[in-house]
Parts: C-alpha cells; sequence; structure tokens
C-alpha cells in the first residue's frame, strides 16, 4: 500500500527533534468544544514551549 507524501508534517518533523521553522501549535477540541480553561492557559503554554525549545 503506497500512501501520498504528507503536506503538514510540522508536528511529526518536530516531534523527531529536527529544526522546523515555526513552532507546531494546534488547539485541542472536546466533545466539540474547545475548553475554556485551555484557551486561557495557551499562552502560558506557548511562552514556555518557544523560550525552552528556542
Amino acid at each position: 500500500m503506497t500512501f501520498a507524501p504528507l503536506k503538514n508534517d510540522l508536528i511529526l518533523r518536530a516531534a523527531r527533534g529536527e529544526k522546523v521553522e515555526r513552532p507546531p501549535c494546534w488547539i485541542m477540541v472536546c466533545f466539540g468544544e474547545i475548553s475554556v480553561a485551555k484557551l486561557l492557559l495557551w499562552p502560558l503554554q506557548f511562552f514556555i514551549f518557544v523560550y525552552t525549545n528556542g
């Protein structure tokens, strides 16, 4: 079985430790709604990620 090449593999490349052009970012959705707590904590988590991986 042959699969088409991935077009958006940024998160996979970052997980493998490869250099990426920007930090990967995603929003977790649970039961069709975005958790308010996750939205409030996202800027802090993003800052910590960029600061520690930067």
